[in-house]
């Protein structure tokens, strides 16, 4: 997102979180994600709301799949899931690589 990359970090984190991105896996450097996502939400660049949809709905899908009743889910309970989040969910996917059928 920036050029060279990694010149300014925290404006690709505020531009991530900003555009949907509820979850970010972080490989080795998490520290500085984590630092970065700090900052950004204490000096209010990332509002706490926006934090709160995001686990809202990680959370929501995570109880919908019984994960926190059996943590080694069934992964053939994925069409169940689909079932029960598509008629509730509000949101629009485009681009290239969506599949109708997939969540």
């Amino acid at each position: 997102m920036t050029d060279p990359p990694h010149v300014n970090y925290p404006w690709s984190i505020q531009e991530s979180v900003g555009a949907g991105i509820d979850m970010v896996m972080v490989g080795y450097n998490y520290f500085e994600f984590i630092d970065g996502l700090t900052y950004l939400v204490n000096n209010n660049y990332i509002q706490v709301s926006r934090i709160d949809d995001a686990v809202k709905r990680i959370l929501r899908v995570k109880f919908v799949m019984g994960l926190f009743e059996n943590p080694l889910t069934d992964l053939s309970m994925g069409n169940t899931l689909e079932n029960r989040l598509r008629p509730r969910t509000g949101y629009q996917t485009g681009g290239a690589g969506f599949e109708p059928n997939r969540l």
